[in-house]
């Protein structure tokens, strides 16, 4: 009895054991590998069809006990940042879909994004993201880059309030006369010879005096680029101001949504702007370097 003991105690700590950094060929800044797995009514979900959001990749099994119990603590940080466009994949390690399904039913998981493969560790996925035990779990960026690897649930939703609320960014990436950040963030701002042409610590700065062209922005820890534009005329109007589907230009245009977090929605060009698919809530309507705002109903 006591030898039975023993091995099932090794069989769960060889299952369910953390990934160990040195295990895992994946490393944080790489490109997370393509999943491509069946959902409970067959149908195919793959993670790069989750492009744009936030993603945790969880992976886990049916016997894992460690695994499940982590779940109830997922669910309340899924629940308070999916709106914030944080999604999770969960993907199982089960051979078995039923009881892989049964597991499902019980655990009540809430996120749309469930599957599977039924190959257990021959599963490819284990080789393609260097799984040492079910319990591994990595954290994904908008572009499919790995940001953290087994996080426990506190440094989880740490992370995801740094990313969603506390991050610097800047808009709008075509400026005429001013650019914002998201938070009080020091910057500077070089020209095209390397000239620091302003610098300071701000949320909006005014750039009417800047010639035409493209800066190099340094703000926080960040480096990225803006155009410096100048208005045009007659300058674009838009309406209406609070909508629920579309809003409509006075000309073609070249046109850019970001939230109030600075996070760049979508953008792209025309007269006819889609906005269905955006949470409630007040957003910034950047057209040719001029910024407005509207509220989506």
């Amino acid at each position: 009895m006591k030898s039975f003991i023993t091995t099932c105690i090794l069989f769960v700590i060889s299952c369910c054991l953390h990934a160990e950094t040195e295990q895992i060929n994946l490393a944080v800044g790489d490109k997370a590998p393509e999943i491509s797995v069946l959902d409970p009514s067959n149908k195919t979900i793959t993670l790069s069809a989750l492009k744009g959001k936030i993603v945790l990749v969880n992976f886990w099994s049916s016997g894992c006990s460690p695994c499940r119990l982590k779940h109830p603590q997922l669910i309340k940080i899924y629940n308070s940042y999916k709106a914030y466009g944080f999604d999770i994949m969960s993907v199982s390690l089960d051979t078995k879909k039923d009881q892989w399904l049964t597991a499902l039913r019980y655990d009540r998981m809430p996120w749309p994004n469930q599957g599977v493969d039924l190959q257990g560790w021959n599963s490819k996925l284990v080789t393609a993201y260097g799984l040492a035990g079910t319990l591994s779990s990595f954290l994904i960026d908008e572009e499919g880059t790995i940001l953290k690897i087994n996080q426990t649930e506190i440094e989880l939703e740490q992370t995801l309030h740094y990313l969603i609320f506390d991050q610097p960014r800047f808009y709008p990436a075509v400026a005429n006369e001013k650019i914002y950040f998201n938070v009080i963030s020091k910057y500077s701002i070089i020209d095209a010879n390397g000239y620091v042409v302003l610098k300071g610590r701000a949320t909006e700065v005014a750039i009417g005096s800047l010639a035409s062209g493209e800066y190099t922005l340094k703000y926080e820890e960040k480096t990225e680029k803006f155009l410096k534009v100048k208005p045009e005329s007659p300058a674009v109007t838009f309406y209406p101001t609070r909508t629920e589907d579309f809003i409509t230009l006075s000309r073609d245009a070249d046109y850019y949504i970001y939230n109030q977090r600075g996070k760049l929605e979508f953008k792209g060009n025309g007269t006819t702007i889609d906005v269905r698919k955006l949470p409630l809530g007040v957003y910034y309507l950047s057209v040719e370097g001029n910024i407005h705002s509207f509220f989506k109903k």
